[in-house]
């Protein structure tokens, strides 16, 4: 059992920088990683079907380590868990930094490790910030709280996202990784232990429950970022045969974590109507808000240069910024669900705006376009969270934030996949890319605008005192 301290809470400068620094890192890694998945390939002559694998891996370890991280921090304590997560990070990217720099190796199954050592200890990082922002912010301030949160990851992706360009052109395609690191060194000074998050008396693990969810999530990552592998009669056959057994022994895991006292992934919070309702949008607001086939259209179909690509991103990080600022003074209760539906409306507008792009765009359209999407999609983060972590207890904390966490990650990864799919369907129906493109777009801001009735259940509650 959790035992909790009721002391006040208490917060300095110092974990306010914490909770942004933290929630950047990994956002910051993975973009490096996809942007120097090309110049990668071309450094060491490899083809597209193997370059892609380095984010693949590391998505892989992300989405394997983050249903954990509660779990971890409960019974091992915050500042043990971060320490190893940093120093791993850390390790790892400067691993991957040496491999470039030195490249002698005739294989590149080593970078594949390493990107893998990279998602595992980093994926612990974002829902630990999140768990440390609510420990340190009173109910009254948790719209803040999340919004320095989804401030920090957005940060972390688009400093990485503008400093990847020169860093490669001058020094190597492994450099940008160095804008995630440089934010490891500060969080190992700034760490400390908030009395507001529970530690548990028993070290002892779930190592059947941790068994029944790698059986589950293994099968399911494969087919998620290996979809395009299962092509033909067979490669259909398979595709159902995994499915069907991540199904399965995912309901085992459910079943194993609801009849044991101390599983290894907490399913406590589902027991929370709001949690679940506003975990439910926030997966498919990330399911259908990929960006990457915005970028893919604007690349492939209207060619425009990497200059104007540059500053359509930045444009959309700065816009999902200052959208999440905003969204942290919206967490109020009489106006946090209008503010919410407004902000799907506006993300929504944003996805369906993509439609404007043809054979020929400027660059004010697209910087545009991408700025109104970002900016109601900033809008969403801190309004979410706070709907999510309203009314649970202090034990359950850590468990919410790291299903919280990963439901948006594997939003992320189906819904690449899922709109892959569409987009191919609808490119064999009409023969043209462009079309096939706005298909896609169409669908993402409706579903995106379907999900406001869902939303207009949920409810701010005030922090319960209590643990369970």
């Amino acid at each position: 059992m959790a035992h909790l301290v009721t002391d006040p809470i208490r917060r300095s400068p110092g974990d306010l920088l914490l909770v942004v620094l933290l929630a950047g890192i990994s956002p910051a890694f993975l973009i490096a990683i996809s942007i120097a998945e090309p110049y990668a390939g071309q450094a060491m002559t490899l083809p597209a079907s193997e370059v892609i694998w380095f984010a693949e891996a590391f998505l892989i370890g992300t989405l394997a380590m983050m249903p954990l991280s509660g779990t971890l921090i409960t019974k091992f304590g915050f500042v043990a868990v971060m320490r190893i997560a940093l120093a791993g990070s850390l390790l790892a990217g400067a691993g991957i930094m040496a491999f470039d720099l030195l490249f002698m190796l005739p294989t590149q199954d080593p970078l594949l490790v390493l990107m893998l050592l990279a998602g595992i200890f980093s994926a612990p990082l974002a829902p630990a910030a999140q768990a440390f922002a609510v420990a340190t912010h009173s109910a009254e301030q948790r719209g803040r709280a999340m919004a320095l949160w989804g401030g920090g990851r957005f940060a972390g992706f688009l400093a990485t996202a503008v400093l990847a360009g020169p860093l490669i052109a001058v020094l190597g395609w492994s450099l940008p990784i160095l804008v995630g690191a440089a934010m490891v060194l500060p969080c190992l000074v700034l760490l400390r232990q908030p009395s507001h998050l529970p530690l548990d008396g028993s070290l002892a693990l779930d190592l059947a429950g941790l068994a029944l969810l790698l059986l589950a999530l293994v099968p399911l990552l494969m087919v998620l970022n290996l979809v395009s592998l299962f092509s033909g009669e067979q490669g259909h056959l398979a595709l159902i045969a995994m499915l069907a057994l991540s199904l399965v022994f995912g309901g085992l895991f459910v079943r194993h974590a609801i009849r044991q006292s101390d599983p290894i992934v907490s399913l406590h919070p589902l027991r929370h109507r709001d949690f679940c309702i506003a975990t439910t949008v926030a997966f498919v607001v990330a399911l259908v808000t990929t960006g990457q086939f915005s970028i893919l259209m604007v690349g492939e179909v209207a060619r425009v240069s990497s200059d104007w690509l540059s500053w359509r991103t930045t444009a959309g990080g700065v816009a999902q910024i200052l959208g999440v600022i905003a969204g942290g003074y919206l967490v109020r209760p009489m106006i946090a669900r209008p503010a919410a539906c407004v902000a799907l409306i506006v993300t929504g507008l944003g996805l369906a705006s993509f439609n404007l792009y043809g054979t020929s765009v400027d660059l004010a359209t697209i910087s545009a376009t991408r700025a109104l999407m970002g900016f109601g999609l900033g809008l969403t983060v801190p309004l979410l969270a706070a709907f999510a972590y309203s009314g649970l207890g202090e034990a359950d904390t850590p468990a919410a934030c790291s299903l919280f966490g990963f439901a948006g990650m594997m939003g992320t990864g189906i819904g690449v996949a899922a709109l892959g799919g569409e987009f191919a369907e609808a490119l064999a129906l009409s023969g043209d890319t462009l079309t096939a493109y706005r298909v896609v777009f169409w669908t993402q801001a409706i579903v995106v605008v379907a999900l406001i009735p869902l939303l207009w259940m949920l409810r701010l509650h005030d922090l319960r005192p209590s643990g369970r």
